[in-house]
């Protein structure tokens, strides 16, 4: 889990979501940057709901589950279905479960495949801004 907040947090964090195999990332006074705890995460899966750094996590290719609840959609503006292959608004236990077995044992080309379109329809990963600056400097030639 990649926080907003400092270390004293963790417990919290821990009875609400259990002590299972997962880790906690606190904020470090910007210490640290949550690019660069998601580039050393290649091989964990991310689990978010509406969090733009989720979608950039997606957008790098990394293993996402996207817990899809109206707000989430809201936010993101959502166009697809609601339940498919890496993604559900069934918020349970047995259907997450089954959602991160799924992704687990998918291998990397299913998953590029599966997740690609979804990834360019929120978010695409473009390092050092380049397709925004040149969209700003054609929009800014116009005037």
């Amino acid at each position: 889990m990649l926080s907003r907040r400092n270390k004293l947090a963790e417990n919290f964090y821990r009875k609400k979501f259990g002590s299972g195999n997962w880790i906690y990332q606190p904020r470090l006074d910007n210490l640290y940057s949550p690019y660069k705890t998601l580039s050393r995460s290649s091989d964990a899966l991310i689990v978010f709901t509406h969090s733009t750094l989720g979608f950039e996590a997606l957008a790098l290719g990394l293993k996402c589950i996207i817990l899809l609840h109206n707000v989430a959609k809201k936010t993101a503006s959502w166009n697809d279905s609601d339940n498919v292959f890496f993604w559900s608004s069934k918020i349970d236990y047995i259907n997450i479960s089954k959602i991160i077995n799924k992704i687990f044992n998918c291998t990397q080309s299913n998953w590029e495949k599966n997740s690609k379109k979804i990834s360019n329809d929120y978010l695409m990963y473009d390092p050092g801004n380049v397709k925004k600056k040149l969209l700003i400097k054609k929009t800014t030639n116009k005037l």
